[in-house]
């Protein structure tokens, strides 16, 4: 494929602008009302100084006046090229093209020969590259795996490493910490030429992950500072589970991820305005038996659905 596939799908609209204007508005009264707690000294001293941004620095609260969400929405990067690393393979961000990705990395799989959960390894993790790196419909390709032999400490270094090594797709995986970002960025910038040529032309992305309900903690909170200083593309995107960590209704749901969201999304622009950001919509919904969380639930793609609406009337 090499710029996203270009493919034509049914299209679903489950809401109109009225209720889609409902959500968002819901959004930034939380927003307003209830503010994020961002477990990070650093970004509340940074945030501080902000108007449109009150701090509570003894409960770690910070509100956002719905003005300033709106005018970050408005300033945000909304496209940007990813690139492969020898630059022969790119993605389009934000030009209307699908893009399809592998998984980030998954801490356990279902071993489809003995129908029992397991830790993946080394091998399940390369075999996973190889795999997406020949389908032609997987234009991103991610870790899919997170192979226990490799101590946590340095995990994240070695799968970015080995991914970079061994596509000439663009990759994606998870970020631990700062201290590991940082290795991660020189390999990167290696592979570029320096840390200009990567800023011009991105092999990486950052994605933080606000913890449901409305809480930022200190390893995102650092990757996200980290990532908007040098001016590299950063994904937000929370988990939000239904009946969990969120409302039981799906619109309560949706209604907090996008508040979640947009207050990452601007705390990326008073960082660095113009950085480009990736909206992740990734809600999930529990199963009310045993409260285990449901991937590829019937509501998860209604939520999916929900917020594509939800976004596009944003942008």
């Amino acid at each position: 494929m090499g710029s996203g596939t270009q493919t034509s799908f049914w299209k679903l609209e489950l809401l109109d602008g009225d209720y889609i204007n409902r959500i968002h508005l819901c959004s930034l009264n939380i927003l307003e009302e209830i503010g994020v707690r961002i477990h990070n000294e650093e970004l509340l001293q940074r945030l501080s100084s902000t108007s449109g941004i009150a701090v509570d620095h003894q409960k770690r609260e910070v509100k956002f006046d719905p003005g300033k969400v709106e005018e970050a929405i408005k300033i945000a990067g909304k496209n940007f090229i990813y690139y492969g690393r020898d630059y022969t393979r790119k993605v389009k961000f934000g030009y209307g093209q699908n893009v399809f990705t592998s998984s980030a990395g998954q801490w356990a799989w279902i071993d489809w020969r003995r129908k029992k959960r397991r830790h993946p390894n080394q091998q399940d993790f390369f075999d996973a590259i190889k795999l997406a790196d020949a389908l032609e419909n997987i234009d991103v390709v991610g870790g899919m795996a997170e192979p226990a032999e490799i101590p946590r400490e340095a995990r994240d270094i070695f799968i970015h490493k080995e991914l970079i090594k061994r596509t000439k797709k663009p990759v994606v995986a998870w970020i631990n910490c700062k201290n590991t970002a940082e290795y991660i960025l020189k390999i990167f910038e290696a592979v570029s030429g320096g840390a200009k040529e990567l800023q011009d032309k991105p092999l990486i992305k950052g994605l933080l992950t606000p913890v449901s309900p409305l809480q930022f903690n200190k390893e995102g909170s650092d990757i996200l500072m980290l990532f908007a200083d040098r001016g590299l593309p950063l994904g937000v995107g929370s988990m939000v589970m239904a009946m969990v960590s969120g409302p039981a209704t799906l619109a309560g749901t949706v209604a907090l991820q996008n508040a979640e969201v947009l207050a990452g999304i601007t705390i990326s622009q008073l960082l660095r305005p113009g950085l480009p950001v990736l909206y992740a919509g990734i809600p999930h919904i529990s199963d009310p038996r045993n409260v285990n969380i449901c991937f590829g639930s019937p509501e998860q793609g209604i939520m999916a659905v929900m917020i594509t609406a939800l976004t596009k009337e944003l942008s």
